[in-house]
């Protein structure tokens, strides 16, 4: 497959442009992907050069697939979600997990270990994966579980809904990661719930084609050409650990470029942390869920369980990071907080109202597009454009894409 023919080139010149892209580190070009370069915990993940006049014209443009359509925007719960984790280090067994998850405020989240290890789930039955482990309620601690685990047969992909493990299948028949998403998807088996679950998100892309692959979009076309969204492939993590996966952010915009908006590819943030010291790993990166009151209650879990993985296929969600902090020396910084979005397809805008930002940035092509709060759409955002949220403090929080096609 090879990308739609389109000038990337071609960009908006306004004066807080370049500001920004020095903010949030994303592109001007969409050029191929090369050298990770860092500047402290900021990674530079495209390289540009510098303000280029628009070409655009004023012809129509369609918003073919609106991920927040039917939000209602005044009463939907934002949830901080997490789905990539470990017991390790300081955390001994699952319930120390679930207890620093639930006391940093998440609200819709599971405790993920690796294929090869036994399933942390469900949450009141550790205690038969280790005789001593402690259980967990997670209807007591006015939390949604659900069961996931990171697939590292190859390459590896997360787990989600799912119960499935490395034990569960002939781990010598699978060759690659494709193999290994296409046994998470398709072992209905093991969905929890039993509508809606075996979703799979690739782990940590960079890992395997930082290494001198100049089109590494092209690695996972199988990935989202044999497998929709609604059959449970749902995009990869763009935010993992607090500084080495810019490289990520730029290959989700390869693949939007690709295959939007017939396709759309979901981001995520998830921790994956190495370590659980606050100011480390934990905490820095997570997927903010949007759910409705009736959708989230913690006494029903296997429902609320079913409306976050329909929430999630939808791309009803915000993947939000910030820099490492030094809990000695000062607070978390806050990741800018999106209050509304309004899509406004007859006059062929989107509206952004947020609190605790420094710029907003409209991505498409994997070059920023415009500034400010509304983006007016023309046929140069065609096939996507999604939203970058940054502050001073080094926060980001990113919208997901919105799919556009020619009127």
């Amino acid at each position: 497959m090879v990308p739609p023919n389109r000038d990337v080139s071609r960009r908006v010149s306004r004066p807080t442009r370049r500001r920004f892209i020095r903010a949030a580190g994303v592109s001007t070009t969409l050029g191929p992907i090369g050298s990770l370069q860092a500047d402290g915990f900021t990674l530079t993940a495209y390289e540009g050069d510098g303000d280029q006049p628009s070409t655009a014209t004023n012809a129509p443009v369609d918003i073919v697939y609106d991920p927040y359509e039917g939000v209602d925007w005044d009463t939907v719960g934002h949830h901080k979600c997490e789905f990539h984790n470990h017991v390790r280090g300081s955390m001994t067994e699952p319930a120390d997990v679930v207890d620093l998850y639930h006391d940093l405020g998440y609200t819709v989240y599971a405790v993920a270990e690796h294929g090869t290890d036994p399933m942390a789930w469900p949450w009141t039955d550790f205690s038969s994966i280790g005789g001593s482990f402690e259980d967990r309620n997670p209807e007591a601690l006015d939390v949604v579980s659900f069961p996931a685990c990171e697939f590292t047969v190859d390459e590896h992909v997360d787990s989600l809904f799912s119960t499935l493990t490395h034990a569960d299948v002939d781990t010598g028949s699978i060759g690659d990661r494709w193999d290994q998403s296409h046994e998470i998807i398709d072992r209905t088996d093991h969905y929890v719930p039993e509508e809606g679950g075996g979703l799979a998100v690739l782990a940590h892309p960079v890992l395997y084609y930082y290494y001198g692959a100049s089109e590494a979009w092209e690695r996972y076309q199988p990935d989202f050409e044999t497998r929709t969204r609604e059959q449970g492939m749902l995009g990869l993590e763009v935010f993992n650990r607090g500084s080495i996966l810019d490289q990520d952010l730029r290959l989700w915009d390869h693949l939007l470029t690709a295959f939007a908006p017939e396709r759309m590819i979901w981001g995520f943030g998830v921790d994956d942390p190495r370590e659980y010291a606050l100011g480390s790993d934990v905490d820095v990166n997570w997927t903010t869920i949007l759910l409705d009151e009736s959708e989230f209650d913690p006494t029903d879990q296997s429902e609320s369980r079913r409306a976050t993985a329909r929430a999630m296929t939808a791309g009803r969600t915000l993947l939000n990071r910030r820099q490492r902090w030094d809990p000695d020396r000062n607070d978390p910084a806050t990741a800018p907080q999106v209050h509304a979005i309004d899509v406004d397809a007859e006059a062929g805008t989107i509206t952004i109202d947020a609190t605790d930002h420094d710029g907003i940035g409209w991505v498409s092509n994997g070059g920023i597009v415009s500034t400010g709060e509304t983006v007016e759409l023309t046929d140069d955002h065609v096939p996507y454009i999604r939203a970058h949220l940054t502050n001073e403090r080094g926060a980001d929080t990113c919208t997901q894409p919105f799919g556009l096609g020619s009127g």
